[in-house]
C-alpha cells in the first residue's frame, strides 16, 4: 500500500491523543506531519506549517471540549486549509473533522461540513472509520488526469519521488515526468506553490541529476551532520559521488551531487577533473565539494 502524507492538526492540551491517533495510523501505513517529530527548530513555524499543509493529501484536525472553547494556533492552521479548498478546489473531504470527546465543533473548524468522526467510545473503532477516509496509492500513476494538488504533493513527498524515478530509471524520463507535472501546476496561483516545487523549478536540471543518482543510481546518503544553507535544517542533506563513466582517464568521479530533502536545494557537477589528486572534499559551510 502507498500512503500520500497529511497533516495532523490539534490544539496542544491534546497532544496525548494526538500522538496515539498519529501512532496508530503509522502502524497502518500512513503518514502524518506532526509537530512533536517533525517540527525544525531552526526554520520559521508559520513558513514549516504552511508548507506541510500545502504539501498533504489530508489535514486532520482533532477537536475536543478544551479546543473548541479556546483560540489557538489550530485556529490559523484551518484558515490555511480553507484558503487552500477555495484556491485549489479541494473537495470538502481534504479536511477530516475528529472528536476527541462530546462537545459542538465549531462550524469554522469543518468548513461547513456536517459530518465527523467520533473516537470515543471506541476508540479503535474510530481509528478504522479514519483509516477508511484517508488516500492510498498516492504514487502519481496518471499525470494527466491529476488534480494540481495531488501533483503537488506527490513531487513534495520524497519516498514517492523516489518510486516514480525507479520505475522511470533514467534522467531522461524523469526530466519528461517533471515537465508534465509543471503543466498541470503551471495555473496555480503563487501563494499555493509549495516551497519545494519553487526549488524545482528554480533549478530543475541539477535537482532530476540528483533524483536519478540517488534514487535510480543508489549514491549518496542523508548526512546528519549537514546544514542546509538554503533553508537551514539540520540533517536534511543527502550528498554523493558516483563514477558513471567519463571523457577522461584523469576523472577520478564523474558526477557529485548534492541536495535538500526538507526544501529540494540542488546542486550537481559532471566531467570534474581530479587530476590524480583523488577525491573531493564535502564542505559542510557551503554543503558543496571542494
Amino acid at each position: 500500500m502507498s500512503t500520500g502524507r497529511g497533516f495532523l492538526s490539534y490544539a496542544h492540551e491534546d497532544w496525548a491523543a494526538a500522538e496515539r491517533l498519529f501512532r496508530d495510523l503509522e502502524s497502518r501505513g500512513f503518514r502524518a506531519w506532526f509537530d512533536r517529530r517533525d517540527f525544525r527548530a531552526e526554520e520559521d513555524v508559520d513558513a514549516q506549517v504552511l508548507n506541510a499543509i500545502r504539501e498533504s493529501y489530508f489535514f486532520l484536525i482533532l477537536v475536543s471540549p478544551t479546543s473548541v472553547s479556546k483560540d489557538g494556533y489550530v485556529r490559523k492552521e484551518v484558515k490555511l486549509v480553507l484558503n487552500m479548498i477555495r484556491g485549489l478546489g479541494l473537495e470538502r473531504s481534504f479536511i477530516i473533522p475528529v472528536r476527541l470527546g462530546d462537545c459542538r465543533i465549531r462550524p469554522d473548524e469543518v468548513a461547513g461540513l456536517g459530518h465527523y468522526i467520533d473516537m470515543f467510545p471506541n476508540w479503535s473503532e474510530g481509528v478504522s472509520r479514519v483509516e477508511a477516509l484517508l488516500p492510498i496509492n498516492t504514487a502519481l500513476p496518471d499525470i494527466e488526469g491529476a488534480s494540481p494538488q495531488f501533483v503537488q504533493a506527490g513531487l513534495a513527498d520524497p519516498q514517492l519521488l523516489g518510486q516514480k524515478a525507479l520505475a522511470l530509471k533514467d534522467r531522461y524520463a524523469i526530466s519528461v515526468f517533471f515537465d508534465n507535472c509543471f503543466r498541470r501546476l503551471q495555473d496555480l496561483d503563487s501563494e499555493l506553490v509549495s516551497r519545494k516545487i519553487e526549488s524545482i523549478r528554480d533549478n530543475v536540471k541539477d535537482f532530476v541529476a540528483s533524483v536519478e543518482l540517488h534514487f535510480v543510481w543508489k549514491c549518496g546518503t542523508k548526512d546528519d551532520a549537514t546544514r542546509c544553507h538554503k533553508c537551514g535544517a539540520m540533517g536534511a542533506i543527502i550528498h554523493g559521488t558516483i563514477d558513471i563513466g567519463g571523457y577522461s582517464q584523469s576523472d577520478y568521479n564523474d558526477n557529485y551531487f548534492v541536495w535538500c530533502t526538507n526544501c529540494y536545494w540542488a546542486y550537481h557537477d559532471f566531467e570534474i577533473d581530479y587530476q590524480g589528486t583523488g577525491p573531493l572534499k564535502f564542505d559542510y559551510a557551503t554543503n558543496t565539494y571542494a
